[in-house]
């Protein structure tokens, strides 16, 4: 068995574990609900929220094992926060790997064979642990499983990240500047109500997420039936008991109530919201500031994985057995009813005819492996050809029963996996895509710059990366509605793609903020060639309902040297940007050198 190395940062990493206040602290329906969705999704028996202290691992949030800890020596996840490995750290077979073979979690309880790990690092960017799935037979996972894994890990970053958040609003009233710093830099929604529940303060973040103006904000009462508001049942929730009249009338705090409100877009956003009352001096409640984030992702993919697992549980699977030879000799109804052939059809080339050219060697090494070993539990997914032309993917699983006179055959239970398939391609797109533009967004752009950098040392060449934000946007969004403002924002991204080089990448950042990586350039002078082409195509797109010359752009620019992340590259640009805009004459670009 081989120990895993500290962390070269290993007493700052440790510092940054301690500093989130979770270690020892009670279990947290916000994580054990990713934890579930992450086993339900991976099909594991058990999955782990893991904080990897000086000497042990500690488990906030754990499904299927009882274990709360265990020395940092025998810790999957040591090797996980120190391997630099782009996506999840896996191991497939942990009995057949150096490092674990003759680990106790391997050779005992709880028998670990199968480990999937995605890092979990704080907002400074530094390792404290990971969201990882366990299995106790060997697998792997398929580029959509890792990325659900790598998405539900971003979402146990975003409860440390509001960790940090709810640090802040406990020194809120410290001083009306350090609250008016808050209210406008917090990615959270705040609204501060009086003693009758009506708006008097809020956020950029609480109009953005709730898609209302200021002036709709101002004054809005939560029994005000505007709100539509639902409970996760669906059922209607009045406003009286709102979280935030709750926590008036009593006086306490009301934590992670999930709530679905109306949009003005006509969708229903689903927010999980916390109240907490303002006391006099007698213990009244004389106002409240409710906190609230937008978890209709999360909540979407819920709900989605709920109804899988429910179709799958109820659907017919296609029974088929086949003799030593690969023909067919049985085939139960549901055959028909799925792949559309007729009773006593025959494929001339045999069962495996109808399936995928690409796919026929994975079909016939694991009928082969059933024939070996008897007995194959983890399932194959290959595409099969429906009687229509149309290619389904069925997920198969098989036992041996060759030398059971009844049966004499190879027994194969399907089913049919095509729209889960379909599903979780369109839920991992959506998840690091911006719904708007359709550039990959901001949880996506560190993983785009961090391996634009990574081909950068290895070629031995640099990268540029570009800050963009657009001028008077805000006025745009005021003036012209925000129907034009998005419309704006479209033709934006358009131009992007329009200059963008093969190699180039894009993400919106939020807002009027787009980031495009450069890849590669050689050096200032190349990329803010590339920057003023940018700028060029932005300000020259056309956008219905806005007079030309309305909105301009500032660029700002960083080109990397070799010990850059992706983090140090962005704060470079950003901080051109803003001294751009300081300094900036019409029509001219910020830049920043890299040395």
């Amino acid at each position: 068995m081989q120990s895993a190395p500290d962390h070269v940062n290993e007493e700052l990493r440790v510092a940054s574990v301690h500093g989130l206040g979770l270690l020892d602290t009670a279990a947290e329906e916000r994580f054990d609900r990713i934890t579930r969705l992450l086993a339900c999704a991976l099909d594991v028996p058990i999955a782990l929220v893991s904080l990897v202290d000086r000497d042990r691992q500690w488990f906030k949030s754990r499904v299927g094992t009882d274990i709360a800890e265990t020395t940092r020596d025998v810790a999957f996840c040591s090797h996980a926060i120190v391997e630099r490995v782009p996506g999840p750290f896996i191991v497939r077979d942990a009995s057949d790997d150096e490092r674990f073979a003759a680990n106790p979690l391997v050779t005992g309880n709880p028998r670990i064979r199968f480990y999937a790990g995605q890092v979990l690092r704080d907002s400074a960017g530094m390792p404290i642990g990971t969201l990882c799935a366990i299995d106790r037979r060997p697998r792997t996972l398929d580029s959509a499983q890792q990325r659900v894994l790598i998405d539900l890990a971003f979402m146990v970053e975003q409860e440390f990240c509001r960790l940090d958040e709810h640090a802040l609003l406990m020194r809120l009233q410290e001083s009306e500047e350090r609250k008016r710093l808050i209210f406008n830099t917090l990615t959270e929604g705040l609204v501060f109500q009086d003693a009758d529940g009506r708006i008097l303060h809020w956020n950029p973040a609480a109009e953005r997420v709730l898609g209302l103006s200021g002036a709709e904000l101002g004054g809005r009462k939560s029994i005000d039936p505007r709100w539509g508001a639902v409970r996760e049942d669906g059922s209607p929730w009045p406003g009286e008991t709102h979280p935030a009249m709750e926590a008036l009338r009593t006086g306490l705090a009301v934590d992670a109530a999930m709530m679905g409100v109306d949009h003005p877009s006509g969708e229903r956003v689903w927010l999980r919201v916390n109240s907490q009352p303002v006391l006099d001096e007698n213990g009244r409640a004389i106002s409240v500031l409710t906190a609230f984030t937008d978890i209709t992702t999360e909540h979407t993919l819920t709900v989605e994985q709920r109804r899988f697992s429910h179709i799958f549980r109820n659907s017919n699977d296609i029974i088929t057995v086949l003799d030593a030879t690969g023909e067919l000799q049985y085939r139960s109804p549901s055959f028909e009813h799925v792949l559309g052939y007729e009773a006593e059809w025959r494929h001339p080339s045999g069962a495996l005819g109808i399936v995928h050219p690409t796919d026929k060697p994975v079909a016939e090494d694991f009928i082969r492996r059933v024939i070996e070993s008897g007995r194959i539990d983890e399932p194959m997914v290959v595409r099969v050809a429906t009687s229509s032309g149309r290619w389904k993917y069925l997920e198969t699983i098989a036992v041996n029963l060759l030398h059971e006179p009844a049966v004499a055959g190879i027994v194969f239970t399907s089913r049919d996996v095509t729209e889960r398939h379909q599903r979780s391609v369109e839920l991992a797109h959506s998840a690091t895509h911006d719904e708007l533009t359709n550039l990959p967004n901001r949880r996506r752009l560190a993983v785009q710059i961090d391996d634009s950098l990574a081909r950068a040392r290895t070629n031995d060449t640099r990268i540029g990366l570009c800050f963009v934000d657009l001028d008077h946007f805000k006025r745009v969004n005021d003036t012209y509605g925000h129907a034009v403002g998005d419309a704006l924002l479209v033709a934006v991204g358009d131009a992007i793609r329009q200059v963008a080089r093969p190699l180039d990448h894009a993400a919106r950042m939020g807002g009027d903020e787009f980031i495009v990586v450069l890849d590669p350039v050689d050096g200032m002078h190349h990329a803010t060639v590339l920057a003023a082409a940018l700028r060029d195509a932005i300000v020259a797109q056309h956008v219905d309902g806005l007079p030309d010359g309305t909105f301009d752009t500032c660029i700002g620019v960083a080109v990397s040297d070799a010990s850059d992340s992706h983090s140090t590259l962005l704060q470079r640009a950003d901080a051109a940007l803003y001294r751009g805009k300081a300094q900036r004459f019409d029509n001219e670009l910020a830049t920043v050198s890299s040395n």
